[in-house]
């Protein structure tokens, strides 16, 4: 397992002080998201609904 499972981890690590601003940016720009759940339909997405 990573260092730090979770973004949260780096943040936390970063206002720790055990890593620099411009490592936590790098880090999180590289950083594989995978949401746990995803929209399936266009009243699911807000975006897709004017004025919202």
């Amino acid at each position: 397992m990573s260092e730090h499972p979770t973004a949260m981890d780096l943040v936390q690590s970063a206002r720790n002080g055990e890593m620099s601003q411009d490592e936590l940016v790098a880090t999180l720009s590289k950083w594989q998201f995978e949401p746990t759940y995803r929209t399936t339909g266009l009243a699911d997405d807000w975006e897709a609904r004017p004025n919202s």
